[in-house]
């Protein structure tokens, strides 16, 4: 097509008429036409690609689920369930089947971790579930059981599980914290969950703690069941597990991304609807088509059905993420009996508000006729900052059923509880009514700390969480795997009763507790709206709780100790304040677990080692060359000799590198030295404002104090360099036989820089000395030559011998450098790795950081450096001359420029620029050549006055700062005036004569027929009371001469002799 088209342009530009004003295109254009077209084509279609490519991958995992509208009609025909939904009757604990007194035993649980799509409430989306079903299955146990669960990971994303409000005493590296207890469990693996219920019963539940994930179905009920429970259960019939849970139609991770992005004011996502047992309706015909979402509209309602006259204890959690519920049933009242596992003394209520990861159990007693009742899981709209339009709270709903059937209540029979509106006010219930069944006196404080957290938009406009000033941040290695590196010998900076003090503790905020001691937390909420708090491993008494902003300390002794309630999530009011109270009795390891630990450990490390030993074996003995097999190699490797190839195999090493981390070494000294280079060039820029002969003269020392602090804060105190360090390596002593190396030791890292370091400097200083030596005008001598001769044998010599050291090098990986090799010290990654995997963090930072200096590079241009340095250097010179006193106290100070002090037929500019390292007048009289200021190349040449101090310069010169300035003006170096203007200088007025040093030279200047002694100005050396008795005595000139130019005159004079200072002035020669 494209051929057409270029065909009809030519045949057609070949009818048209030839006209004057519009020449014929000639071939040349036509064929540019042709390939502008053609690449214009091309970056069509690239573009095209590259954006459909794009979408694709944003909208991997809703590219099954578009539709043009959200409808019905699309909805699954089969009247059955899905496979995915969780049968809500296994939430039915049964009462008479369980014994609670059965002696403690091993109960085990098989979690398969997956991703599949669902719709809890009709909208289709990606849900993380255990065992292939939303929401994860329940959790029996008695206390005292041990509880094995072994979780396999299918998914793309790691995870964990943690056992919310367990004590996990003796086992909190099973608590299930990813960061804080252990590392995520990676994507297809497994993992056992061992550990004992002790102490405890109650309603729990689990749920990841990896990320947001929990938020996507991977939550479930867990209830520990005690023969105490046997009073309790006098006052119901019937048990049953309610799980609430806000619900999102998109991955948590996708909310998480806009929440934590620069310039959100902790704005949280508003749900988009809630959940009863997982299950709930959703109005398709408010979701908005753009989203490409699949809406059914024939979702199901959570359904209790009960029977008329029974008692039901129903145990409420909300394993929701973000939303408080007020949960209600219609015409019925409800009897709390539990708070967190605690047994209360029942207390009836219409409605319950119940915050994120809080548990109440109530009791409802079913009296009302036999029909159907809403059972309400109301949201309460006021903790959100924002609102979603989609969100319909008072929509999530169950069935309460005295019938089984499914139909909804009739609006005449199931009246709503009157009374205060959930969306006036987000707190918890009134925690203080709610009286402990069995006692317990609250000790006595032993300390006192005070967390105070807000949230806050700091740098690059991002909006954290911040505890006492302090954000949390995912440590790669969990908190209590600091304590493997102490199970090697010798290794002092584990403290076993206290915090590890070789782990960055600047960098962490820690709070370090005795064991056993009381302790007093004051939880203060700087923000606008409530949060929960959850302590993990303990069970706190709640002493008091506030709406006020601040606490009064002279109340803290007259807070109600007897019997307070006792729980382990509190909700903290916005604005408030809540003080509880806890026994530090769960030590994070223990004397037994940690000699036990260290046995595993130990063991491990063993099989790993020799695991690792076989396999570098393994290595080493493929790549070997059998002698055997030369005669088949082609020429010239089938002519080596035995001991070449034994040579070949020693040069292979025991244990080398990947080519990748040979590869990443050479990189790391590039790095190293560009790093060195832009140092310098900065530090020499910023040494020309005080003379550009200092970076020349003193680059030598220059490099050695840069080296010397590059050598300090990276080798010295973190074992590798900026390029080493960048690449993911780090030196260790490869002398050891270990399987993991130890760092070098300080007399390797000492004499590594006293050669890499001191050595460099006092070689290049011992070559610029014997270069001085050898380009003299006279034959150097016979020492200089044959230290030159040493010299260069040692160079040559070292060359050859690291050019064979860089070889070996690309063969094994081992040492980079010469001096490496010497000291037995190489760059390695810090731990076994398999590939050089880049987090996706690491390359966004690394993306915004080229993208800012790129447009950093950018605007340069644009702001004007030239004027900012310009300021600068003018604001550097007012500084100086205004700290220069003058020599002279009885000689008015009428000039107060750099120069002010040359002679009137020196161009100031000429002389600064020939002489730089001369900033003062005793520095210009001390380097002037027999007292005279100036040369012949200093002379003015077509002299123009500067307005308006009217000082006299060279036309070029003035002219050229003039318009460097750019019109801002520049100062003047006679006066110190800023000067905008000049003009041509036809005065005839004679300078004075300048200031002379002893050796008594003085210059005088003629104009246009007139002849006036210059008047010398008083010399430095004499007394300033002694008369004036040197005179200038003659200035020769001939006619000619005066009738000319500007003639210069030089007339020697005789020093002035102190006894004879009342004399005539000597008579000039």
């Amino acid at each position: 097509m494209d051929n057409k088209i270029a065909q009809q342009n030519e045949s057609s530009s070949e009818m048209m008429p030839p006209v004057n004003s519009d020449p014929v295109p000639t071939k040349t254009s036509r064929k540019r036409l042709f390939l502008l077209v053609i690449i214009s084509l091309a970056l069509f279609v690239i573009l095209s690609i590259g954006l459909g490519a794009g979408l694709g991958l944003g909208l991997k995992h809703d590219g099954k689920s578009v539709s043009s509208s959200p409808s019905s009609s699309s909805a699954p025909t089969s009247s059955t369930p899905p496979s995915w939904r969780r049968d809500p009757s296994e939430y039915i604990l049964d009462m008479n089947s369980w014994d609670i007194n059965a002696p403690p035993t091993t109960r085990h649980f098989d979690f398969t971790v997956s991703e599949i799509e669902g719709y809890p409430d009709g909208v289709l989306r990606s849900l993380y579930v255990v065992n292939g079903q939303y929401p994860a299955p329940l959790v029996r146990v008695n206390r005292g059981d041990r509880v094995l669960v072994n979780v396999t990971n299918q998914l793309s994303a790691a995870v964990t599980f943690h056992w919310h409000g367990l004590y996990q005493n003796g086992t909190n590296w099973m608590d299930g914290t990813a960061g804080i207890t252990q590392c995520p469990i990676p994507p297809g693996t497994s993992f056992l969950y061992n550990f004992t219920v002790n102490m405890q019963y109650g309603t729990y539940w689990y749920h990841s703690h990896y990320k947001t994930q929990y938020m996507d179905g991977l939550f479930g009920p867990l209830i520990i069941h005690a023969p105490e429970e046997a009073s309790y259960r006098e006052m119901y019939d019937h048990d049953h597990v309610v799980l609430l849970n806000d619900y999102y139609h998109n991955m948590s991770a996708t909310y998480v991304d806009d929440y934590l992005a620069p310039g959100n004011e902790n704005n949280e996502p508003v749900p988009d609807n809630g959940l009863i047992q997982g299950a709930n309706y959703f109005n398709c015909s408010t979701l908005d088509p753009s989203h490409g979402h699949t809406c059914y509209q024939n979702s199901t309602r959570a359904q209790f059905n009960v029977q008329q006259n029974q008692r039901y204890r129903f145990r409420i959690i909300n394993a929701g993420g973000f939303g408080m519920f007020q949960f209600a049933v219609d015409n019925h009242t409800l009897s709390v009996i539990e708070a967190d596992s605690t047994m209360v003394e029942p207390l009836g209520v219409n409605r319950l508000d119940i915050a994120v990861a809080e548990r109440y159990s109530v009791v409802l007693n079913a009296n009302q006729s036999a029909n159907n009742y809403w059972i309400r899981a109301t949201m309460d709209t006021y903790c959100f900052t924002t609102s979603n339009p989609v969100l319909n709270t008072a929509n999530i709903k169950g069935i309460l059923s005295y019938t089984n059937d499914t139909s909804d209540p009739v609006s005449g029979v199931s009246a709503e509880w009157p009374g205060e509106d959930p969306n006036v006010l987000c707190v918890d219930m009134n925690t203080t009514l709610l009286v402990p069944a069995e006692p317990q006196q609250a000790p006595k404080a032993d300390l006192f700390f005070s967390l105070q957290f807000a949230f806050s938009i700091r740098e690059y406009a991002l909006d954290r969480a911040y505890i006492n000033g302090s954000t949390w941040y995912q440590s790669e290695t969990p908190t209590l795997n600091v304590v493997v590196p102490a199970l090697q010998a010798g290794n002092a900076t584990f403290n076993q009763t206290g915090v590890a003090s070789g782990y960055g503790l600047s960098n962490q905020y820690i709070i370090d507790l005795p064991n056993y001691a009381v302790v007093d937390v004051l939880v203060t909420n700087f923000d606008d709206s409530s949060h929960p708090f959850h302590l993990h491993g303990h069970q706190f008494w709640v002493i008091a709780t506030s709406e006020e902003q601040y606490f009064d300390y002279s109340a803290y002794d007259s807070f109600n100790l007897t019997n307070p309630l006792r729980r382990d999530t509190v909700m903290v009011d916005s604005f408030g304040w809540t003080l509880i109270r806890f026994v530090n009795d769960n030590p994070a390891m223990t004397s037994a677990n940690f000699a036990a630990a260290q046995r595993r450990v130990l063991e491990r490390r063993r099989l790993l080692e020799a695991e690792a030993r076989t396999r570098l074996a393994d290595q080493q003995r493929a790549s070997r060359v059998n002698p055997a097999t030369l005669d088949r190699l082609p020429y010239p490797l089938n002519r080596l000799s035995s001991s070449g190839v034994h040579a070949w195999n020693q040069i292979q090493g025991r244990e080398g590198t990947r080519p990748q981390f040979r590869v990443g070494q050479v990189d790391a000294e590039l790095l190293d030295e560009e790093l060195l280079g832009l140092l310098n060039g900065q530090v020499g820029e910023a040494l020309k404002y005080f003379g550009s002969h200092i970076r020349d003269d003193w680059s030598s020392e220059i490099q050695l104090a840069l080296r010397a602090l590059l050598f300090k804060i990276s080798i010295w105190d973190h074992n590798a360099s900026y390029g080493a360090a960048l690449q993911g390596l780090q030196y260790v002593d490869s002398r050891s036989k270990s399987l993991i190396p130890p760092s070098p030791t300080k007399w390797q890292k000492s004499l590594y820089g006293l050669f890499t370091v001191g050595g460099r400097y006092a070689w290049e200083k011992w070559e610029n000395w014997l270069i001085d030596r050898e380009n003299g005008y006279e034959e150097p001598s016979g020492d200089i030559r044959l230290f030159s001769r040493i010299t260069n044998l040692v160079s040559t010599s070292h060359s050859i011998a690291a050019f064979a050291s860089f070889l070996v090098f690309l063969v094994n990986g081992r040492y980079r450098t010469l001096i490496d090799r010497i000291l037995r010290i190489r760059l390695a990654p810090p731990s076994n790795q398999v590939s050089r995997e880049v987090s996706f963090e690491y390359l966004n930072r690394q993306l915004v950081w080229h993208a800012f200096t790129e447009f950093l590079l950018f605007l340069l241009p644009l702001v004007g450096i030239s004027r900012w340095r310009r300021w600068v250097s003018r604001a550097w010179k007012k500084a100086v001359t205004a700290m220069r006193v003058s020599d002279d106290n009885d000689t008015p100070s009428e000039k107060q420029g750099q120069l002010a002090f040359l002679p009137e037929r020196t161009c100031a500019i000429c002389y600064n620029e020939q002489n730089p390292a001369a900033t003062s007048e005793a520095d210009i009289l001390g380097a002037s050549s027999g007292g005279v200021i100036g040369s012949a190349q200093t002379d003015i040449t077509n002299p123009y006055e500067t307005i308006p101090c009217g000082c006299i310069y060279c036309f070029v010169c003035i002219t050229e700062r003039l318009e460097a300035e750019e019109g801002e003006g520049w100062i003047c170096l006679r006066c110190g005036e800023i000067v905008k203007q000049c003009k041509p200088w036809n005065g005839n007025v004679l300078e004075e004569a300048p200031r002379q040093s002893t050796s008594g030279k003085v210059v005088g200047f003629a104009v246009a027929d007139e002849t006036v002694e210059a008047q010398p100005s008083e010399e430095t050396a004499f007394d300033t009371d002694r008369e004036e008795v040197d005179r200038l005595a003659h200035f020769e000139a001939d006619d000619d001469t005066l009738h000319g130019s500007n003639t210069w005159s030089t007339v020697e004079r005789e020093p002035l002799d102190e006894d004879n200072s009342n004399d005539e002035p000597a008579e000039s020669k």
